[in-house]
């Protein structure tokens, strides 16, 4: 599911990445049929994952 949300990443004007687009994961979530409340849970603590790893990838 987060390889999906991959292309609804969100940015700062900055250029970092600023998190996931949640609207659009979770219209991803309806149309697979997976349960919303339990992806929205792993999808929020995906981006705060994803946020640092990006975010530090570009400080390196």
């Amino acid at each position: 599911m987060l390889n999906a949300s991959l292309g609804q990443l969100r940015f700062a004007p900055s250029g970092h990445v600023a998190g996931i687009d949640m609207n659009a994961a979770l219209k991803i979530v309806e149309v697979r049929g997976f349960e919303p409340g339990v992806m929205s849970e792993l999808l929020s603590a995906a981006e705060g994952g994803l946020i640092e790893a990006m975010n530090q990838k570009e400080l390196d």
